[in-house]
């Protein structure tokens, strides 16, 4: 939800969600991350903020917000989401 705004995900399907990425989360912007504001999504949570982004680090710099597709971020984000689907398909079949 926007800045905790609107619907929330039915606590019921938590367990079907395995991985959530952001790219200039603004609850950063009120010293929060979703790993320490959410118990039911903190572990699957992959945050990233580039410095001088505006929506997550307070930044000016609006170019910052808009660079996750061309720094790595996206790759680097699938990566480590992969990897919790993985590790989460795992442990759910055994």
């Amino acid at each position: 939800t926007m800045l905790g705004m609107g619907q929330s995900i039915p606590e019921d399907l938590a367990p079907r969600i395995k991985a959530i990425v952001t790219f200039g989360n603004p609850l950063k912007l009120m010293g929060q991350t979703i790993e320490r504001s959410s118990q039911l999504y903190g572990s699957k949570a992959i945050e990233f903020c580039n410095f001088g982004d505006p929506v997550c680090a307070n930044g000016l710099n609006a170019m910052a917000h808009m660079m996750y597709p061309m720094d790595g971020s996206v790759t680097k984000a699938a990566q480590q989401a992969a990897a919790l689907v993985k590790s989460g398909s795992k442990s759910f079949r055994g």
